[in-house]
């Protein structure tokens, strides 16, 4: 069968087309993946940074209710310092700055000082972390701040026979910028969450 010039014009086009979809797919492809690794370089490195260059500061919960200690593989924590003793004209889920201040004495705890709106100076002994407006209590005159703290991924069956009187030591890193990581979890001695990327 012989071709004429207008039906070979006709395929070499269509040839043209299908080549440039091909290499057009293929640079989609490749653009989509490399978008995916700059996003999850992006969600990883501030962890592993904040993780290594952050200054540890060990917190101590308080006593938590046990029946919502744990969600599926989740212990959920409570600190002394999500109680601020402060009022304010605050709003739910409003970003703000806490700074905590370690009592004296080698077994005492940090507390809460002071809570703003924006990163705020800070004296000598005093660091800062950045957390979320729950509510104010009248009755007892405290602000409730959730710092994404509260609660870790533990291995199965690891949390169980913990009560709420059980006090647990919790390792934080925290930056100069309030953000806060936490990086081991220990019961007693033995130890029930560790930071690890993977």
């Amino acid at each position: 069968m012989i071709m004429n010039s207008r039906e070979f014009d006709g395929s070499r086009r269509e040839g043209k087309c299908l080549n440039f979809l091909k290499r057009r797919r293929k640079l989609l492809f490749c653009l989509a993946l490399f978008l995916q690794l700059v996003i999850l370089t992006g969600l990883v490195i501030p962890r592993l940074s904040l993780a290594d260059t952050g200054q540890e500061v060990v917190f101590n919960t308080v006593p938590f209710d046990p029946r919502d200690i744990f969600r599926g593989d989740y212990v959920t924590m409570r600190y002394k310092f999500s109680e601020v003793p402060v009022q304010g004209s605050f709003k739910r889920g409003e970003r703000v700055y806490v700074v905590l201040r370690k009592g004296a004495g080698k077994t005492s705890d940090w507390s809460a000082v002071r809570m703003t709106r924006s990163l705020p100076e800070l004296g000598t002994g005093e660091i800062v972390l950045k957390g979320e407006y729950e509510w104010y209590n009248s009755s007892s005159k405290v602000s409730y701040v959730h710092y994404g703290l509260e609660k870790v991924y533990v291995e199965e069956g690891r949390g169980r026979k913990l009560s709420n009187r059980d006090s647990l030591r919790v390792v934080v890193a925290v930056d100069k910028d309030g953000n806060a990581l936490i990086k081991q979890v220990n019961f007693k001695d033995r130890e029930l969450y560790l930071f690890k990327l993977i």
